[in-house]
């Protein structure tokens, strides 16, 4: 539970309807006092009118916005000229809200980690959509472990891909493809509102059915843990003699599940893929609105 006072909220704007709809909502409901909106430099003219929508209503109930604008395709510089002095503007005395319904994966890990560095609690909302289009993103670019958070890589020692799987196989096919591991465990997930989420898993265990090195386990993103127990369980037995990397391309709360992991072991290392082209229509609606915190609970790695 979150103490009483004050309470930052920071989203990423986005052209999704539970975008505006999900930030009245905590507005509404959860004494919001102040939002940092970033949003995406290459998509601004997509959620420009929900951003200037959303403004006019924060403002007719006292909530002041600072809007950061992010150079996505420049991580350091978004890093280094966005999100650090963002979250070092935010008071000591305010409490902190992570809507992470709409922001990139990397952007969660970021603001999540420097949080969790200044011993701030980390709280999160997710809001469901109520549909969901036929694809999100497509052409996917080049991967990168995810900065202050790529693990501490044992010498010699092969890897091993964990990808919790979304609704594109090509994008986890580059990602295998381009890190080559001796082991991908596959997540699918098991528990959706969505109809179409049993087909789409279908089509990914069958891209890669004939591949030995490909091991499948099923993860539910919305149980307590987010699947973190269910990919604990998978990685078990390469954690000794495998350098293990994992990625999530699912819904956003197994990216939460996955830092919660690496906060608790710094040897694993965080992946992020960006896509080049996403689907405007991805989702509509807005659904339950899933709250948590992670404990600022670490295990310090023993490797050298």
């Amino acid at each position: 539970m979150m103490s009483e006072g004050k309470l930052h909220l920071i989203s990423l704007a986005s052209w999704e309807d539970r975008f505006p709809e999900g930030t009245q909502r905590l507005i509404e409901q959860k004494s919001i006092s102040s939002i940092t909106l970033f949003y995406l430099d290459q998509y601004s003219d997509w959620s420009a009118v929900h951003r200037m929508d959303l403004l006019k209503f924060a403002t007719s109930r006292g909530v002041s916005i600072t809007e950061v604008e992010l150079a996505f395709a420049k991580p350091a510089q978004v890093w280094t000229n966005s999100i650090v002095p963002a979250l070092n503007a935010i008071a000591a005395d305010e409490n902190v809200l992570v809507d992470v319904s709409t922001m990139p994966r990397e952007i969660i890990w970021q603001v999540f980690w420097l949080l969790g560095r200044r011993g701030r609690n980390i709280h999160y909302v997710y809001h469901r959509p109520k549909g969901y289009g036929d694809w999100l993103s497509r052409d996917p670019g080049k991967p990168r472990l995810s900065f202050k958070m790529s693990g501490l890589a044992k010498l010699e020692c092969r890897t091993a891909l964990v990808v919790l799987a979304g609704y594109d196989v090509d994008r986890v096919q580059h990602l295998v493809a381009t890190f080559e591991p001796a082991v991908t465990l596959l997540g699918l997930q098991k528990n959706s509102v969505d109809p179409q989420n049993s087909r789409k898993m279908r089509e990914q265990k069958e891209a890669f059915e004939k591949d030995a090195s490909v091991r499948v386990f099923e993860v539910d993103a919305y149980a307590h843990d987010h699947g973190a127990s269910a990919v604990k369980y998978a990685i078990a037995p390469f954690a000794g003699d495998h350098n293990i990397l994992l990625t999530s391309m699912g819904p956003k709360l197994s990216a939460v599940a996955l830092f919660s992991m690496h906060w608790q072991d710094e040897s694993l290392g965080l992946v992020y893929l960006p896509a080049n082209e996403f689907n405007r229509d991805y989702s509509h609606g807005i659904g339950e609105s899933v709250f948590g915190c992670i404990p600022l609970v670490r295990n310090e790695s023993k490797d050298v």
